[in-house]
Formats: C-alpha cells, sequence, structure tokens
C-alpha cells in the first residue's frame, strides 16, 4: 500500500549514504563495505511507520472492495482483477524504465498484489458476507546509473502482509513484512557496497470513523522502534540500539465516516 514511496526513499538514501562514506573512506582502499548508523536506521524506520499507517488507512474503503488507495500509484497503472483459479484480486506488474541524459538510469519496477475476501465457508468474489480479507503484496526495484564519477546499482525487494478480520465495529489488523536492500557504487580506483535488512509488524483496530490504536515495530539491523498508535490521529515512537536512543510522535492518517 503505496510501498513504492519506501522503495524509492530507501534507494536514495542508500546511494546517498555510499557517496557520504566514499568521502570519508580510507583513499587506498579498493574495496568498502559501508554500514548504516543510528541515523540512516532511524529515516528508514520512519519510512516504514508512515508506510503502516498508509495500510491501516487504505483498509476500510478496501476491505468494501475499493481498491484504489492499494499499492498502484505514479509508478503503476491498472487495479486488481478477480483471477476465478486463485479465487482472489491480483494484479501482477513490471515496469521498465530509462531516462535522462549523462547521468542516465535505467531499470525496472515491480509490483504484486494479492486480496481475498472469505468466511467460513471459503473464499468470496466480493466483501458481501466476508469476515476476513487477506492482504499481500510484493514489491521491488532494479536499477543502474552511469555518471562521471562511475557507476551505481540498486536491488530492493519489499514483501508484507496483512489480515484484516471485520467487527461490528471496525476492523482488526495484523501483518508483518521486511525488505532487503543491496546497493554498490563503483569508481575507477574503488567499490563501496552497502546490505540492509528491515522488518516490521503491526497489530491494530481501527474504527469505522476512526483512528488506528495498537501497537507497531521496525527493526533495521540492531536498531528497534516500538510503536504506540493512541486512536487519535497520532503514533509515538521510541528507537532503541547501540548507544542510541531516539523518540518522537507522528500524525496518521484516520479513517472517513463510510
Amino acid at each position: 500500500m503505496k510501498s513504492w514511496k519506501i522503495i524509492l526513499m530507501t534507494g536514495v538514501l542508500a546511494l546517498g549514504l555510499l557517496a557520504m562514506a566514499g568521502c570519508e573512506s580510507d583513499p587506498v582502499a579498493p574495496q568498502d563495505t559501508y554500514d548504516y548508523d543510528a541515523e540512516s536506521a532511524e529515516q528508514w524506520s520512519l519510512q516504514a511507520i508512515e508506510m503502516m499507517s498508509q495500510m491501516a488507512a487504505a483498509v476500510p474503503p478496501a476491505s468494501q472492495g475499493d481498491f484504489s488507495a492499494l499499492g498502484p500509484d505514479a509508478k503503476t497503472a491498472g487495479e486488481p482483477v478477480w483471477d476465478e483459479e486463485q479465487m482472489a484480486w491480483v494484479l501482477d506488474q513490471t515496469v521498465s524504465f530509462s531516462e535522462g541524459e549523462p547521468p542516465t538510469s535505467t531499470g525496472e519496477t515491480r509490483l504484486s498484489l494479492w486480496i481475498q475476501f472469505r468466511n467460513q465457508e471459503g473464499p468470496l468474489p466480493t466483501p458481501l458476507g466476508a469476515t476476513v480479507m487477506e492482504y499481500r503484496e510484493s514489491a521491488g526495484m532494479t536499477a543502474h546509473s552511469e555518471h562521471e564519477q562511475g557507476t551505481s546499482d540498486l536491488d530492493f525487494d519489499l514483501a508484507t502482509g496483512m489480515v484484516v478480520t471485520y467487527l461490528d465495529t471496525g476492523y482488526d489488523m495484523n501483518g508483518t513484512g521486511q525488505a532487503e536492500i543491496s546497493a554498490t557504487v563503483t569508481t575507477d580506483d574503488r567499490t563501496e557496497s552497502m546490505n540492509l535488512t528491515m522488518s516490521w509488524g503491526l497489530d491494530l483496530v481501527t474504527l469505522f470513523e476512526g483512528c488506528p490504536a495498537g501497537t507497531a515495530f521496525v527493526q533495521v539491523g540492531p536498531y528497534r522502534t516500538e510503536v504506540v498508535y493512541d486512536g487519535a490521529g497520532n503514533a509515538a515512537w521510541v528507537l532503541t540500539g547501540p548507544n542510541y536512543t531516539a523518540s518522537g510522535t507522528e500524525i496518521v492518517p484516520c479513517g472517513a465516516p463510510m
């Protein structure tokens, strides 16, 4: 659900951090592996919190069959279609891109969505009579850039899923996800690379006309962020890790009357 933003932001951050690392690296070392620091882990964690908040906001319309708030945005086109064999609404899309004069960028973005409504008797083609909605998304990007200093390569993969249970007053949401990124910058005399794995999870309840309430977490390497949604449009977070602690509050979207 709007995961393209975290894909693009992670890519920009990764390549930017590699560039900064290159300024401080040993100039005679032919290869470096960059370890992200607490500040960059905090930036990625905040992006994941925003994505989870958008997931929660997309649940009310999606649970009624409106998929417009799900994954597709400016980088993609189309909406999920009914697949009789899978008994689910699906979208599988790969978009290639090539843009710019030197520096140039080429690559592709990938998106797969799978949404199923069901009750105790099995899958349903519409939300009518459903007690559960299951949502799965996988997305990714591969990019290659050529510039005056050399080349940059990025490979990013994301997978997330959520099970939504219909309540009398709203929705119960349980979800998890993870992402992996690999970025490399190569110049005439050196190669710098970075690998990152992050995961997240949420356990929230949203009323029909309310805001999400419950807990979530984000794990970026050794840095863990615990998030509390207060049901009034706020998400308070605390990040802890090696010799580092940070905290803050984010404004989150809330549901509109159905």
